[in-house]
């Protein structure tokens, strides 16, 4: 599998995903797959006044990604929209609040206007160089489709 980081903006990917998505009457010919996880940096030591403060603080990042896949089976890809939002220094987290969820894409979109540093990504993986000319051909018909997305 070959992995592209594309110097596509990850909102416009949501924006042209969800035009898509409702021209198609939210049935696209696309799988679709939203989820929020979260990356946890125990014994993080920032600003801690002692050694045992440290050691109660983890540094949580929310990890909320959109996957998008055509539904073929042949020269197959993915692309992936994926923000990275720090919330900061936390101790005594509870796992049920910071657990593996699915998202809707409102929920997903609205990451981008949640407050915090935030790191977008958009990343696609491909099976062959040919599924990576597929899905070349299908961001350009896409933007074709919905230029006021772009």
């Amino acid at each position: 599998m070959l992995t592209y980081l594309l110097a596509l903006p990850a909102l416009e990917v949501v924006r042209l995903f969800r035009a898509e998505w409702e021209a198609a009457f939210r049935q696209p010919e696309l799988g679709i797959v939203l989820w929020k996880e979260y990356s946890i940096e125990e014994n993080f030591a920032g600003g801690a006044s002692s050694f045992a403060d440290a050691r109660k603080s983890h540094l949580v990042t929310a990890v909320s990604t959109l996957s998008i896949e055509p539904r073929i089976e042949r020269d197959y890809w993915t692309l992936q929209a994926i923000v990275e939002r720090v919330l900061g220094p936390l101790a005594d987290y509870e796992d049920e609040v910071i657990s593996y969820r699915e998202l809707t894409l409102d929920a997903f979109e609205g990451e981008f206007a949640a407050p915090g540093r935030k790191r977008t990504q958009v990343r696609l993986d491909v099976e062959t160089p040919v599924a990576k000319h597929h899905f070349d051909r299908w961001l350009a018909a896409i933007r074709a489709r919905y230029p006021a997305e772009v």
